[in-house]
């Protein structure tokens, strides 16, 4: 599902959060490779990790049965809009948490990410 971020190039990854005119319908994402020099303008989302293993299933790219941590999921589903496309950079989803090396270049990129973003919206929990 990720294809690799190149090291010296400013790379990161975006999220493309489909909407949804009913809260429960399913969580649909798009990966987007953008690049620190030039971003498209996105959203940065705050929130409470939470806790292993209650995980739940969204569709993320090619994967029907991507699994995430509950908190980014209602994140998520709570922040999606109904009729529009949001743009998004989301830990949980723009960074390859199975891949050490990759989390650990894209933890050193953060400052710049958070930096470079529209708006953060901040979820406490339910």
């Amino acid at each position: 599902i990720y294809f690799p971020l190149p090291a010296s190039q400013d790379e990161f990854r975006l999220i493309e959060l489909l909407p949804a005119s009913e809260f429960k319908a399913p969580i649909v994402c798009h990966l987007i490779h953008s690049n620190l020099r030039s971003p498209p303008k996105y959203d940065a989302l705050s929130y409470v990790w939470g806790r292993p293993p209650f995980t739940v299933l969204i569709k993320l790219d090619a994967s029907p049965t991507f699994a995430i941590r509950k908190n980014p999921e209602l994140v998520l589903r709570h922040f999606r809009f109904p009729k529009e496309k949001m743009v998004l950079w989301v830990d949980a989803l723009c960074i390859d948490q199975a891949d050490r090396d990759e989390r650990s270049q894209q933890v050193g990129r953060m400052r710049d990410i958070f930096q470079l973003f529209e708006s953060v919206l901040v979820y406490l929990g339910p």
